[in-house]
C-alpha cells in the first residue's frame, strides 16, 4: 500500500492446510456498510470469476462485479459460497487443498481492500501428487516465487517491478500501481 492512501492488501500464505482460507473468511466480518466486491480465482495460468461460476475471465480486467451489504453477514455468505466453486484436490497434506488463489475486491467509495487467499505452497514429495496434480503445484510455486519477487521490488523501490512475470502478479498490478 502506498504512504498515504487508504486502501491495502492482506495475503494469506502459508502451507496446505495452514488456515490461510479460513483467516481470509473471518475478516470479512471486519467490514461494514454497502461495497463492491469482484471475487476470482486463477488455476493453472487461467482466470475464473467465481462469482459467476468461474467463468473463464481473459485478460486481468475482467469479471463480474456485485454490490452487497456487508451487514449480517452478507459479504461473508456470497464469498463462502461463491469459493465453493474453487479448484480443490486432495493430497498427504490436506484433505481439501486450494489448487488456485483467490483474490477478492473490496470496495467502499474511495477506499478499497485485496484480500488474496494464496493457494499453499508445497514440496511435491511431501504431498505426493502425480501428473495434474504436479501440473497444478508447478503453477502455484511459479506464481508464489513470482509474486516474492514482485513484493521485494517494490520493498527495495527497484526501477523495474517484473509484474508481467505471472497471471497473479499480473492480476494484483493495481495493489503496486500509483494509483491503487
Amino acid at each position: 500500500m502506498k504512504e498515504g492512501k487508504s486502501n491495502g492488501v492482506i495475503f494469506a500464505y502459508g502451507q496446505t492446510g495452514s488456515g490461510k482460507s479460513y483467516t481470509i473468511n473471518e475478516v470479512l466480518d471486519l467490514f461494514e456498510g454497502t461495497a463492491r466486491v469482484k471475487f476470482i480465482q486463477i488455476y493453472k495460468g487461467s482466470c475464473f470469476d467465481l462469482l459467476n461460476r468461474k467463468l473463464k475471465i481473459e485478460g486481468t480486467e475482467g469479471g463480474t462485479v456485485v454490490e452487497v451489504d456487508c451487514a449480517n453477514n452478507g459479504l461473508r455468505e456470497l464469498v463462502e459460497s461463491a469459493g465453493r466453486f474453487r479448484h480443490e484436490k486432495e493430497t498427504l497434506m490436506n484433505e481439501a487443498s486450494s489448487r488456485s488463489h483467490s483474490l477478492l475486491f473490496v470496495r467502499f467509495d474511495k477506499k478499497a481492500l485485496c484480500l488474496v487467499d494464496l493457494a499453499g505452497s508445497e514440496r511435491v514429495k511431501r504431498s505426493n501428487v502425480k501428473r495434474e496434480g504436479f501440473k497444478e503445484a508447478t503453477s502455484i510455486n511459479t506464481s508464489l516465487f513470482s509474486l516474492i519477487r514482485v513484493i521485494n521490488s517494490a520493498i527495495t523501490s527497484s526501477k523495474h517491478i517484473p509484474m508481467k512475470d505471472s497471471l497473479l502478479t499480473r492480476c494484483l498490478h493495481s495493489i503496486f500501481a500509483e494509483d491503487w
